[in-house]
């Protein structure tokens, strides 16, 4: 399964976070400030880890 960017910006959204889109990125930003910036392209294995790990 391919994994992009707005399908974690999907999940992170059920989950309460709030959700920014730009042009090439989207910012996930919990009360306390920005959590990550999700790229809106496919992503690669390692920076889906990266990610989790945030």
């Amino acid at each position: 399964m391919k994994i992009t960017g707005k399908h974690l910006a999907r999940v992170a959204k059920k989950l309460g976070y709030t959700i920014r889109e730009g042009k090439k990125h989207t910012l996930v930003l919990g009360s306390q400030g920005l959590i990550t910036t999700l790229p809106r392209r496919k992503i690669k294995p390692g920076t889906l880890a990266n990610i989790l790990n945030a």
